[in-house]
């Protein structure tokens, strides 16, 4: 089932939830920048760049869509085993609950329509509101593509992100480039 699948990225960083933005929340992570200076085909470009360094093909992945989406997000799945299920989250500001659906797909990796995925989060189609994130559900690494501006990679080990952080540092985020550098760079 793919919610257990969920289950065990999780615990390889002891979480129970998707943290939010993960670059700032989980401990071994990277920021990238897609559309500060350019835009559509080029960010799109550096999405699928970063996508393919980040996930070996041979992976089983996990495309976890949180809300509801329409259109060719939930078209481009349709094919997939998924599993539903409501989840809940507190805002630790204002303490009020929201309930939104979770829908987790498992994938294999070279079988993930990222092109139509990224297209649809970079144009701001159908997505507002809502948040997808992949998943390896070998290696742990989690990345979510939050929209024209950039996406976070995160990994349970500093090792599983150095070669990318080595490989893309031309696409690092510059505001977060000092942080990242003492992680990364010995």
């Amino acid at each position: 089932m793919p919610d257990s699948k969920l289950r065990q990225v999780f615990r390889k960083y002891k979480i129970d939830n998707f943290p939010y933005p993960l670059y700032y929340c989980l401990p071994y992570g990277l920021r990238f920048e897609l559309g500060r200076e350019v835009e559509g085909a080029e960010a799109l470009a550096r999405a699928e760049e970063i996508f393919a360094a980040a996930f070996p093909k041979n992976h089983e992945m996990l495309i976890v869509l949180e809300t509801e989406a329409e259109g060719k997000v939930k078209k481009a799945l349709s094919d997939f085993e998924s599993a539903a299920y409501p989840v809940e989250h507190y805002d630790s500001e204002t303490g009020e609950l929201t309930v939104y659906t979770r829908t987790v797909y498992a994938v294999p990796a070279h079988s993930v329509p990222h092109t139509v995925l990224f297209s649809a989060i970079l144009a701001d189609e159908e997505t507002y509101g809502s948040r997808i994130y992949f998943a390896d559900v070998e290696n742990g690494m989690i990345m979510m593509l939050y929209d024209h501006r950039g996406l976070d990679l995160a990994a349970p080990q500093a090792l599983l992100l150095s070669s990318i952080y080595r490989e893309k540092k031309h696409l690092l985020s510059i505001i977060d480039l000092p942080q990242m550098k003492l992680n990364f760079e010995d």
